[in-house]
């Protein structure tokens, strides 16, 4: 039976949606690139709106889901992040309802119901739940005003969080009958934006791209080479801040470790990774949102969507693996508004971490080789979903099977049916294989050049936020920003020329914190951080700045060349 269509709901004049938005949010006027997504939406028209962190994407469909006269629905990422809408939502006064994991079989079927009844104007469920074949049954019956893609990043896999589970959302449309859809990101390259357009089938998809400037926002990087170097730059980072501050490491065992280590010295911190309960994670939330003054240490686990305005700082203690991360994770800072720092903790040894992330992130031929026959020996009629497979492959790393299943399919070897796979019959062997998995090669190619940038970004003596936006194809009309570490204390730089035998000698000497220096032009400072040859002297009058090593001299030596001159 064909799915419901949901009637459009009659033009609104621009007052009459600022009177809503007052009235049902509290807000005065909308942020820039709202209204316009909105007006797409009530019309109909299939859009991706690629709006910065803290734009308010999520109004771009609360707004008309109280105006549409169907369901719509919100595909989310992460538990965490569909609670934290449904609450705010719930306490506006809309229905909502919500599918995931966390639900017990009575509750998951009190909310199958309630969508039956088309009792909810809003439900949120994640990729994985909209697999189900019952929950699909429900949606099918509704008619559906807006189908939502939230973090539309995930169902590319040129993006920086791919999600295999996102794949499917393309069929998932056609059996509910081909809704509009709204996709939603802060972050798409012009690869990502066709990519995600392919996926959804939706090819001439309306782009709403938004500046990512947000001028309140201090990006810096602190360049170390020893833990003991980087424990002491967050520590100078986190003491002075009041408020809640995020620090993000790269993997759950330094999150552990550095969680340890900040309740020793005095620091009231949080915990977040995937490897905690689910209760744990809850409740870690809870008190990230709701106290002041807590520091959240996580994974990139934590993160999505979690929107507490009053973040003083985002620290990145290990390098994540590109820049779209790197701006969507730090982009959780100052969502009030008020400056907020972002800093990097840049050590090259940290590369080796991603490298090995980047690995291990998509199949091998034997990977694909080896979904393929624990599907084929399945008995006959026993078609199992994505899910119950990658849990079958027990040498296969879920992640990769849910990968594997995709390319299997598109490349005709698989049928998918109602969320479940069976072998098609074509002819598969180990050259099927090896092609199956060369599709990746470029992938991994491309995910190495987005490391390679990032530290490019790193070392960069550019103005931070040019050279994030320069990435992302905007083009400022300025060229510095004037609140980066780079626009702030730019580093001053000598000719190159042929060294002195008291120049080299200097150039040996280690300068240590605290040590006196003498810089040309400016005179004598105090050395307040070193990084590689990067030296930050800070001067009588209170001014920092960056120097080259190059540059740099001690108080004896300037004195003995003035003797010898």
């Amino acid at each position: 039976m064909k799915p419901p269509t949901a009637r459009r709901n009659p033009r609104i004049s621009p007052a009459g949606l600022r009177a809503l938005l007052r009235r049902r949010f509290g807000l005065e006027s909308f942020r820039p690139g709202q209204e316009d997504v909105i007006r797409n939406v009530l019309q109909g028209i299939d859009t991706l709106a690629v709006m910065p962190t803290g734009a308010g994407k999520s109004l771009c469909y609360q707004l008309p889901g109280l105006l549409l006269w169907g369901t719509t629905i919100v595909v989310s990422p992460l538990i965490a992040l569909m609670n934290d809408q449904a609450d705010k939502l719930d306490d506006a006064g809309v229905d909502t309802a919500r599918i995931n994991s966390t639900l017990k079989r009575t509750e998951h079927a009190a909310t199958l119901n309630r969508i039956a009844e088309q009792e909810s104007e809003i439900v949120f469920l994640t990729p994985e739940q909209l697999q189900a074949a019952e929950t699909l049954e429900r949606l099918a019956s509704n008619a559906i005003d807006v189908f939502v893609v939230d973090e539309a990043h995930c169902i590319s896999d040129w993006g920086h969080d791919f999600r295999p589970a996102y794949l499917e959302i393309g069929n998932v449309l056609k059996r509910l009958g081909n809704p509009p859809v709204l996709a939603l990101t802060a972050t798409a390259s012009d690869r990502v934006i066709e990519d995600i357009r392919k996926q959804l089938g939706r090819p001439r998809m309306a782009v709403i791209d938004g500046s990512m400037y947000r001028p309140n926002l201090r990006y810096g990087v602190t360049q170390v080479t020893t833990e003991a170097e980087k424990q002491l730059a967050l520590d100078r980072l986190l003491t002075p801040l009041h408020g809640t501050r995020l620090v993000y490491a790269a993997t759950v065992k330094t999150a552990v470790a550095l969680h340890e280590r900040l309740l020793r010295i005095g620091q009231r911190a949080l915990l977040y990774h995937g490897g905690l309960g689910a209760q744990a994670r809850r409740e870690s939330q809870r008190r990230f949102m709701d106290e002041e003054n807590v520091v959240m240490v996580a994974t990139n686990a934590f993160g999505l969507g979690i929107d507490k305005p009053d973040v003083r700082a985002v620290v990145h203690y290990q390098m994540p693996a590109s820049l779209e991360a790197y701006y969507q994770e730090s982009g959780r800072a100052g969502r009030d508004g008020e400056p907020a720092c972002c800093e990097l903790l840049f050590d090259y040894g940290d590369r080796r971490i991603q490298k090995f992330f980047l690995a291990n992130r998509y199949p091998t031929a034997d990977d694909v080789a080896q979904v393929w026959r624990t599907l084929s020996a399945l008995p006959d009629g026993r078609k199992p979903s994505g899910l119950e497979l990658s849990r079958a492959v027990e040498t296969v790393a879920a992640v990769k099977v849910r990968v594997a299943l995709k390319a299997l399919h598109d490349a005709g070897f698989v049928r998918l049916a109602r969320g479940c796979y069976s072998v098609s019959g074509k002819p598969f062997d180990a050259a099927a294989a090896e092609a199956v998995a060369a599709r990746y090669q470029q992938r991994e190619e491309v995910d190495s050049a987005k490391l390679e940038q990032l530290m490019a970004y790193a070392y960069s003596t550019r103005c931070r936020w040019r050279t994030l936006l320069d990435y992302f194809g905007e083009t400022p009309p300025w060229e510095r920003c004037g609140t980066c570490d780079n626009c702030r204390h730019p580093i001053e730089t000598e000719a190159p020329r042929v060294q002195s035998p008291v120049a080299q000698e200097r150039r040996e000497a280690a300068y240590e914190l605290g040590q006196r220096v003498t810089l040309p032009r400016y005179g004598e400072g105090t050395v307040v951080d070193v990084a590689g040859d990067i030296i930050t002297v800070a001067f009588a009058d209170g001014e920092r700045r960056r120097f080259q090593e190059s540059f740099v001299r001690t108080p004896g030596i300037a004195r003995q060349r003035r003797r010898r001159a």
